[in-house]
């Protein structure tokens, strides 16, 4: 199919599918990972894509950082920096219990050493973009739990990115465009921290929708495009046993700071359901990882279906638990 034509039916698909399933309050990050497995479906790719894939996995490379922007364009975006310390300590467990635990289950099954770093990363890191997005949806985001959940995102981000980064380049296994490519993302995550502070800019809201409408679809097409769907076929034991692991670290991570909180449990419980979110910096470590054959395609596809379950998990539980107990998110 002719390229320019390539180019818009990816745009218009991925973008349509977003608006419309907003409408039904799904989270944009799911809609953006379902329009991208769409087009990493066999025939699909074959009668839209081909022969045009590798200009789509170069543009979902400025996909990448542009998400990596908007990452850090929401993290700070209206925090109230009022909970350091409860985000701190909840952060520091939320992070170190599913990492270790991951690490050490997967090095007890026999995986490699880089490969048990690279998944437990990914299982430390939060959907920050779409937990911003779910709260303000429901005007929670300047709330005591609200905060805490931001801020412990941020910091469970910035934790994965420079961790990732630590392990390519002791491993010395990336290819020199990743490596770049790595640095790049730290450089935009930080960018759009500062630039937060100027979003209401006429300059920052222009970047801002070209990079959320015009790049980012991109990167989820170059998801796609990376997507095993015969590996899951194959091998479903490990799908069930990452989903199973992403949920029991983060959630016995948070739960595990009761003692040094004056939290309620209840309240831990809803942040641990926040937390095990995630999104759009897990995809990108996964997809880099996967290039640079750090993981197989079994453990990537894992990863990709693991990042939808999770990420779909938290706006029903919040939902749930708010219908409950109406001031769960103040008291």
């Amino acid at each position: 199919m002719d390229l320019i034509i390539t180019l818009l039916l990816c745009v218009i698909v991925t973008n349509l599918v977003a608006y419309l399933l907003k409408k039904i309050c799904v989270p944009h990050v799911i809609s953006l990972i379902l329009s991208g497995l769409f087009f990493g479906l066999p025939i699909i790719r074959e009668l839209l894509l081909d022969p045009n894939t590798n200009v789509l996995i170069v543009l979902g490379d400025l996909g990448i950082l542009s998400s990596m922007f908007l990452a850090g364009l929401h993290s700070s975006k209206d925090l109230l920096y009022s909970e350091r310390r409860d985000s701190l300590i909840i952060s520091l467990f939320a992070i170190l219990t599913p990492f270790l635990l991951s690490f050490s289950l997967f090095y007890a099954l026999g995986f490699s050493i880089n490969t048990c770093l690279i998944i437990a990363v990914c299982m430390s890191i939060t959907a920050e973009a779409t937990n911003t997005e779910v709260l303000l949806y429901l005007r929670k985001v300047k709330t005591k739990i609200g905060s805490i959940i931001l801020e412990a995102g941020i910091l469970d981000d910035i934790f994965g990115l420079l961790t990732f980064l630590v392990v390519t380049i002791i491993y010395h296994e990336a290819t020199t465009r990743d490596l770049i490519l790595l640095i790049g993302l730290m450089v935009a995550f930080f960018v759009g921290l500062v630039f937060q502070r100027i979003y209401d800019s006429k300059v920052t809201m222009v970047m801002k929708y070209t990079s959320l409408y015009a790049l980012v679809p991109f990167f989820f097409v170059s998801m796609g495009l990376h997507f095993d769907f015969f590996s899951l076929k194959f091998n479903p034991l490990l799908l069930v046993f990452i989903v199973t692991l992403a949920i029991v670290g983060k959630l016995g991570g948070t739960l595990l700071a009761t003692k040094f909180t004056d939290l309620k449990t209840s309240q831990l419980y809803l942040i641990g359901w926040a937390l095990n979110s995630r999104g759009a910096i897990e995809l990108v470590l996964a997809l880099i990882a996967f290039r640079n054959n750090f993981i197989s395609a079994e453990i990537y596809s894992s990863l990709i279906f693991m990042s939808l379950l999770s990420t779909l998990f938290f706006p029903a539980v919040i939902n749930f638990m708010i219908e409950k107990q109406p001031r769960i998110m103040s008291i």
